[in-house]
């Protein structure tokens, strides 16, 4: 059944290396059932994977829930690795009120600095603040499954290649949410590139995102998008 565990104030720190274990052992912690990791608040309750490993790896189809904390200094190295701070493999995922801040996902085909969904999975953030994380595609986001983002900030990400601050290959939906200071280095779609659609953009502000090539807001490679009551403004890009 599902489980709720309550961290009390303070930080939690991974100490037991060794990366790519999946039972949790070593490395970043991995979820096998449906949970609840409820903090205090992200300003007070951070679980710090200490660049050991990436953080969360939620597993097995479970329904996950995220409140209240911050996840920070989840590091994957290597040519294909994914997300840096949660890996949602095939679950349910809801992070609300939380704080996913400098994860690093690095290698020439990395996928998600804070957060990668694969096609199987649903993810939703809400209410939350992702900054300052990095990979190859999305710097902050790589959702193959759905994705939703609600009352959010996606703020200074970086992504080497594809979408700055998220790279969508499914639908999509992004709602009064603010994109701002994120960049795709050398590749296309500062805020957002969408590999697979449909994305729909609602009372939502994209501003000073910039990407080396094409679309320093939003690169569209092969979906629909919609936008509604938007602004997408002073976003750069060289190509």
């Amino acid at each position: 059944g599902t489980q709720t565990i309550v961290l009390s104030p303070g930080t939690y720190r991974l100490t037991l290396a060794g990366a790519g274990e999946n039972s949790a052992a070593t490395g970043d912690l991995d979820i096998t059932g449906s949970v609840t990791i409820a903090g205090t608040g992200a300003a007070a309750t951070t679980i710090d994977a200490g660049q050991l490993d990436r953080v969360l790896h939620v597993q097995n189809s479970a329904n996950v829930s995220l409140p209240g904390i911050t996840i920070t200094r989840g590091q994957l190295t290597g040519a294909v690795v994914e997300g840096a701070g949660v890996f949602n493999e095939g679950g349910t995922l809801t992070i609300s009120d939380s704080v996913l801040t400098v994860n690093s996902a690095i290698g020439p085909a990395s996928r998600g600095g804070a957060i990668y969904s694969d096609a199987f999975a649903t993810t939703t953030v809400k209410t939350s603040t992702l900054s300052n994380n990095t990979a190859a595609f999305g710097g902050a986001i790589n959702a193959d499954g759905s994705a939703f983002i609600e009352s959010s900030a996606v703020l200074n990400n970086t992504a080497t290649v594809y979408g700055g601050g998220a790279y969508l290959g499914a639908a999509a939906r992004i709602t009064n949410s603010t994109f701002d200071g994120n960049q795709a280095v050398n590749s296309v779609g500062g805020a957002v590139n969408v590999g697979a659609g449909p994305l729909y953009i609602e009372q939502s502000t994209l501003t000073n995102n910039s990407a080396g090539s094409f679309g320093g807001g939003v690169y569209n490679a092969n979906g629909n998008v919609y936008l509604q009551n938007s602004i997408i403004a002073s976003n750069t890009a060289t190509g």
